[in-house]
């Protein structure tokens, strides 16, 4: 996997400091790849010498054929008192935004910033990017702290904010030129208000929107349905970001933006509360962000998938990811194989499929992204063929059905023979967020155009399917429709074999086998798995092949994804009670992830924070208490597993809690389970407030090789 374009945000203590900074959020020492302040302050331009540390980092990125994009704040006093006589160049005003107090003390009456309607910094600041750029080969530039001021709070007169707006757009207009950074087009990157200024901006100012329209730190944004992995719930922000640029903005697919993973907490959790200070970190653990508490190990194994399915889905022409699992040494070296797989696909996808990115569009059965509610999007061709992708997402522990008619609300056309339309489709799985599911994909229906589309998206998944044309006439081998098959042949005498089928644990399933023209007239006998089965012969009809189907169902005790603990009796708040069984493939499914994923957490909850964070040390088995509507954290929880006392902990979207940002209570019970026998679970929740369910967590679906065949 290479991502191309990365933001490159550097402290560099050869060339700067965060004590030398003058913005207010504190981060002006990473900017231009370190040399922000150096520019700033007059101190370096681009065409000066670079720092032999710098200069080595960019030959590697050279050498790699990587082209990292610049952080910028373009609102920064640029070449403030640097001119004869201590002067400023003309666009230098004072602002009225929050700043450090070192620029207040240092630059004089009130913060001071750089006007973006000032006709000079229009010429001076992309002149200078597109030199800097030029110089080290940057991809692009990523803007934030871009903030447009009403008012005349002392020095020079304010123009209007519409003058800063169109400034501004013709700034970034200016690296819309071809070939602008270092030979080819760069990379525009828009942070922090971009979404409320409007499509103009986003369709001549910049490479995408604003991906969540906010800060992407979680603390940032609130969710709108509990849940207590991250990048779940970052992903569900992202396509609600995604459907208002494409619903209420009328925002082309060329500039919406896909979110993947999810931005690491920069607030001081309680565990770093001690540090004390450093030069990365002046003012200590205390207070402040700091660098050397920036989180490294936060990568969401069982979330991720979720997330980068829905930024593919809605936003596939501008995948922004972050978190990736190479900030932490050791979740890079664990990261499994089959994962890294799953990204490529997926990048590659993109890449394969931008004619179908281009044509992305609400599905016209679904609505805004919310809590309970299905929603997805549709990739299909636009010649009327019904032939494409489909993304289909369940934000909520349940699960949620989809009915999608495959007619003209989709942009499908009627068959016929002189349109080249298809007269059967088939529908296929390519991919889904559990990570228990082939790789491969699957067959799930076959289907005609103006049929309705029906399938049911289990709890908290992503899924993402493909309609392709089908001719019966073909087929050399039989298909298998309802799950996955690793093989099906049917041998001259009409032996169907089917081998390496699987499904999920416990549930009751229809395969339906498509058999190819050329072959025996029937099937005599079919085995599934070994197995000796039953089957049902089905006619070919409407240019259907001929089939036949089995009924049955997977082996075992069904425990699935978001596995619910039903409470004895009413509730109402208070003490509440519920039995369980956990089959014992749920903790091999665990201690498998383990191995696979052979990454030691310090789960002392004491420690240093890992332990508490949900979404990390994917190999726990959870319990969680989910609320709806949200609550926060003022109630306490307590719990018991057989009278084992549990310990019982407040979940957050925030390594650093956060009131507002309150998910739930949950504990670890991994080491409370007997497998296959039955547990009484006991709480006390808070007083009349009636939980949304209460139920695991970190279990993807069994899958099942053992089928048991029904008449």
């Amino acid at each position: 996997m290479c991502v191309r374009t990365p933001e490159l945000s550097i402290g560099n203590s050869d060339v700067s400091s965060i004590g030398n900074g003058t913005d207010a959020w504190g981060w002006e020492q990473v900017l231009w790849f370190g040399m922000g302040e150096r520019l700033r302050m007059g101190l370096w331009a681009p065409g000066d010498p670079l720092p032999a540390s710098l200069t080595e980092m960019l030959d590697y990125f050279r050498l790699r054929g990587v082209r990292p994009v610049a952080y910028v704040y373009p609102i920064l006093a640029f070449l403030a008192g640097t001119l004869p006589g201590g002067a400023s160049p003309p666009w230098v005003v004072h602002g009225t935004y929050s700043s450090s107090d070192l620029a207040t003390k240092r630059l004089g009456l009130g913060p001071m910033r750089s006007d973006l309607a000032s006709p000079a910094l229009q010429q001076w600041l992309p002149k200078t990017m597109r030199r800097f750029a030029d110089q080290t080969g940057a991809g692009g530039f990523s803007f934030d702290y871009t903030y447009f001021e009403q008012g005349s709070p002392g020095g020079r007169p304010w123009r209007s904010q519409y003058a800063q707006w169109s400034g501004w757009r013709a700034i970034l207009a200016a690296l819309q030129q071809p070939k602008a950074c270092a030979g080819r087009q760069c990379v525009v990157d828009n942070r922090q208000a971009n979404h409320a200024w409007g499509p103009w901006m986003w369709a001549e100012g910049g490479t995408y929107a604003e991906p969540l329209q906010s800060d992407e730190q979680p603390g940032s944004w609130m969710f709108y349905e509990a849940d207590l992995k991250t990048d779940r719930l970052s992903a569900n922000r992202q396509r609600e970001t995604a459907w208002s640029y494409r619903v209420q903005s009328f925002a082309p697919a060329e500039v919406v933006p896909g979110f993947a993973l999810h931005q690491t907490d920069r607030d001081v959790s309680p565990a770093q509360k001690n540090v004390t200070a450093g030069p990365g970190c002046p003012r200590g653990g205390g207070t402040g962000r700091c660098a050397e508490l920036s989180r490294r190990r936060d990568f969401d194994l069982l979330g991720y998938r979720y997330s980068l399915l829905s930024a593919v889905g809605t936003g596939g022409a501008n995948l922004v990811l972050n978190m990736l699992p190479a900030r932490d040494e050791g979740e890079f070296a664990a990261f499994p194989a089959e994962d890294v797989a799953f990204f490529r696909q997926w990048l590659e996808w993109t890449d394969r499929s931008r004619d179908l990115v281009a044509s992305t569009r609400v599905l016209p059965s679904t609505s805004r992204p919310a809590a309970g509610s299905l929603d997805g999007v549709s990739l299909l061709r636009q010649d009327g063929s019904c032939t494409g992708a489909i993304f289909a997402f369940s934000p909520t522990a349940t699960p949620l059905n989809l009915s999608l008619a495959l007619d003209a609300s989709l942009g499908c056309s009627p068959p016929h023979p002189s349109s080249g339309v298809p007269r059967l489709l088939l529908l296929r799985q390519i991919g889904s967020s559990d990570r228990s599911e082939p790789a491969g994909g699957w067959a799930r229906q076959l289907l005609r155009a103006g049929d309705a589309l029906a399938l049911t998206v289990p709890p908290t998944t992503a899924l993402a399917l493909e309609l392709e044309p089908f001719d019966g006439a073909s087929l050399v081998a039989p298909l298998v429709l309802g799950a996955a098959a690793g093989a099906a042949s049917l041998s001259a005498d009409g032996a169907l074999s089917l081998t390496r089928v699987v499904g999920e644990q416990g549930a009751a399933a229809e395969l339906t086998v498509l058999l190819p023209p050329h072959g025996p007239g029937a099937v005599s006998r079919a085995t599934l798995n070994g197995k000796v089965v039953r089957f049902d012969a089905l006619p070919p009809l409407d240019g259907r092949p001929p089939a036949v189907r089995i009924r049955g169902a997977w082996a075992g005790e069904r425990f699935g994804r978001a596995h619910e603990i039903v409470a004895a009796g009413g509730f109402s708040g208070g003490r509440w009670t519920g039995t369980f069984s956990v089959p014992a493939a749920v903790l091999e499914q665990l201690a498998a992830r383990n191995r696979s994923y052979d990454l030691s957490y310090d789960l002392d909850p004491n420690s240093n924070d890992e332990a508490n964070v949900p979404w990390l040390a994917p190999g726990r088995l959870l319990i969680w208490a989910k609320y709806q509507p949200l609550l926060n954290d003022s109630f306490n929880a307590a719990g018991s597993i057989d009278g084992t006392p549990l310990l019982m902990r407040k979940a957050y979207n925030t390594i650093a809690p956060s009131r507002a940002r309150f998910i739930g209570h949950w504990a670890d019970v991994t080491r409370l389970i007997k497998p296959g026998v039955q547990q009484t679970l006991a709480l006390q929740l808070p007083p009349g407030l009636k939980p949304q369910g209460v139920r695991f967590e970190s279990v993807e679906s069994p899958p099942g090789r053992v089928y048991d065949s029904k008449c």
